[in-house]
Protein backbone atom coordinates (compact mmCIF):
# COMPACT_ATOMS: atom_id res chain seq x y z
CA UNK A 1 0.00 0.00 0.00
CA UNK A 2 1.25 3.27 -1.19
CA UNK A 3 1.72 6.46 1.04
CA UNK A 4 -0.07 9.64 0.16
CA UNK A 5 2.37 12.30 0.99
CA UNK A 6 0.21 14.56 -0.44
CA UNK A 7 -2.33 14.29 1.91
CA UNK A 8 -0.26 14.19 5.31
CA UNK A 9 1.69 17.67 3.72
CA UNK A 10 -1.85 18.99 3.41
CA UNK A 11 -3.24 17.95 6.94
CA UNK A 12 0.08 19.06 8.35
CA UNK A 13 -0.82 22.46 6.36
CA UNK A 14 -3.71 23.12 7.68
CA UNK A 15 -3.08 22.02 11.37
CA UNK A 16 0.04 24.33 11.08
CA UNK A 17 -1.11 27.79 8.99
CA UNK A 18 2.17 29.83 8.96
CA UNK A 19 3.86 27.16 7.32
CA UNK A 20 0.55 26.55 4.50
CA UNK A 21 0.82 31.09 4.38
CA UNK A 22 4.75 30.72 3.78
CA UNK A 23 4.34 28.09 1.26
CA UNK A 24 1.43 29.35 -0.81
CA UNK A 25 2.56 33.20 -0.62
CA UNK A 26 3.90 34.85 -3.99
CA UNK A 27 7.36 34.10 -4.59
CA UNK A 28 7.78 36.66 -6.63
CA UNK A 29 7.71 40.44 -7.35
CA UNK A 30 9.99 43.18 -6.04
CA UNK A 31 11.38 42.75 -2.68
CA UNK A 32 8.74 45.61 -1.16
CA UNK A 33 6.31 43.10 -2.44
CA UNK A 34 7.98 39.73 -1.20
CA UNK A 35 8.38 42.08 2.26
CA UNK A 36 4.52 43.10 2.15
CA UNK A 37 3.57 39.59 2.07
CA UNK A 38 6.07 38.63 4.98
CA UNK A 39 4.57 40.74 7.16
CA UNK A 40 0.42 40.28 6.41
CA UNK A 41 0.45 36.70 7.62
CA UNK A 42 -1.94 38.01 10.82
CA UNK A 43 -4.06 40.11 8.43
CA UNK A 44 -4.24 37.22 6.19
CA UNK A 45 -5.49 34.67 9.00
CA UNK A 46 -7.30 36.97 10.64
CA UNK A 47 -9.63 37.75 7.76
CA UNK A 48 -9.96 33.95 7.26
CA UNK A 49 -11.00 33.49 10.85
CA UNK A 50 -13.56 36.18 10.99
CA UNK A 51 -15.31 34.81 7.70
CA UNK A 52 -15.45 31.40 9.37
CA UNK A 53 -16.83 32.69 12.34
CA UNK A 54 -19.17 34.83 10.01
CA UNK A 55 -20.54 31.69 8.82
CA UNK A 56 -20.84 29.80 11.84
CA UNK A 57 -22.66 32.83 13.80
CA UNK A 58 -25.09 32.56 11.10
CA UNK A 59 -25.87 29.21 11.66
CA UNK A 60 -24.15 27.91 8.65
CA UNK A 61 -21.61 25.39 8.57
CA UNK A 62 -17.72 26.92 7.80
CA UNK A 63 -16.35 24.30 5.37
CA UNK A 64 -13.34 26.58 3.93
CA UNK A 65 -9.88 25.12 4.54
CA UNK A 66 -6.89 27.59 4.95
CA UNK A 67 -5.43 26.06 1.73
CA UNK A 68 -8.66 27.05 -0.05
CA UNK A 69 -8.71 30.54 1.39
CA UNK A 70 -5.46 31.12 0.25
CA UNK A 71 -5.67 29.70 -3.36
CA UNK A 72 -8.40 31.54 -3.80
CA UNK A 73 -6.92 35.38 -2.04
CA UNK A 74 -6.81 38.17 -4.43
CA UNK A 75 -2.67 38.56 -3.63
CA UNK A 76 -2.37 41.44 -6.34
CA UNK A 77 -5.87 42.89 -5.44
CA UNK A 78 -5.26 43.40 -1.69
CA UNK A 79 -1.49 44.78 -2.98
CA UNK A 80 -2.54 47.62 -4.80
CA UNK A 81 -4.79 48.64 -2.47
CA UNK A 82 -2.18 49.97 -0.22
CA UNK A 83 -0.82 53.41 0.09
CA UNK A 84 2.94 53.27 -1.52
CA UNK A 85 4.02 53.77 2.05
CA UNK A 86 2.18 50.63 3.08
CA UNK A 87 3.57 48.68 0.23
CA UNK A 88 6.95 49.40 1.73
CA UNK A 89 7.61 51.75 -1.60
CA UNK A 90 9.43 54.96 -0.49
CA UNK A 91 10.05 56.57 -3.96
CA UNK A 92 11.50 59.75 -2.09
CA UNK A 93 14.22 58.25 -0.90
CA UNK A 94 15.07 57.62 -5.24
CA UNK A 95 13.73 61.21 -6.17
CA UNK A 96 14.45 63.99 -3.62
CA UNK A 97 12.08 67.34 -3.34
CA UNK A 98 13.01 69.73 -6.27
CA UNK A 99 13.63 73.15 -5.07
CA UNK A 100 13.83 76.14 -7.39
CA UNK A 101 15.72 78.96 -5.94
CA UNK A 102 14.27 81.81 -8.38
Amino acid sequence: MAVNYSDIYRAFGEENPQVLYDVMRPQQGSQSFLDYWKRSYGDVSGNYLAGQTRIGLAGGQPDWSFSNYLGAYPWLQRWFEQSPSQRGEHPSLFRPNMRWNV
